[in-house]
């Protein structure tokens, strides 16, 4: 887990050679600060959700999914990795996208999710085995397929791989 002393989360996206920054899949809660909980599969592998909530506890990953509106990040099956950048860090990162790939290369070494102290940045890989995405459906079978998805709530918000 991972605690972000922010109330919004702009959302960097990695795929291929590729670096980009949609504007509208920005995140917005109610409050701050926003814990991060990650759903492993037993495999050891890529995550296989994010759950973002000013909650203290994750609660029930299928709870966030239900919430409408459910919609795909911009570029959802190309993104590889993605970075969740705080409102005090997004101007340095606009200034120079670069800059949030070096976060994401950094802080990922040998890890499949971390947090870059740092900079407040919130870091993760997408792929993983589907063998580890079937074990944890089968214990979770209303998780979606694949694809970065998110459900907005005010106070949380799930991202399945």
């Amino acid at each position: 887990m991972a605690t972000l002393p922010t109330d919004l989360l702009h959302i960097v996206q990695i795929g291929g050679d590729e670096i980009w920054l949609h504007g509208p899949d920005a995140l917005i809660f109610d409050r701050q600060p926003v814990h991060v909980f990650v759903l492993e599969p037993d495999t050891g592998q890529a995550p296989a959700a994010l759950i973002l909530t000013t909650q203290a506890e994750p609660g029930n990953p299928e709870c966030h999914r239900a919430s409408p509106p459910v919609r795909y990040l911009d570029r959802s099956y190309e993104t590889e990795q993605l970075a969740f950048i705080p409102r005090d860090q997004i101007e340095r990162i606009r200034e120079n996208i670069n800059e949030a790939e070096d976060v994401l290369m950094d802080t990922l070494w040998g890890e499949n999710h971390a947090l870059d102290v740092e900079s407040g940045v919130f870091c993760v890989w997408r792929y993983q085995s589907r063998i580890a995405w079937l074990t944890l459906r089968q214990r979770h079978p209303r998780l979606p397929d694949s694809g970065w998805l998110h459900a907005p709530a005010r106070s949380g918000v799930c991202l399945f791989a």
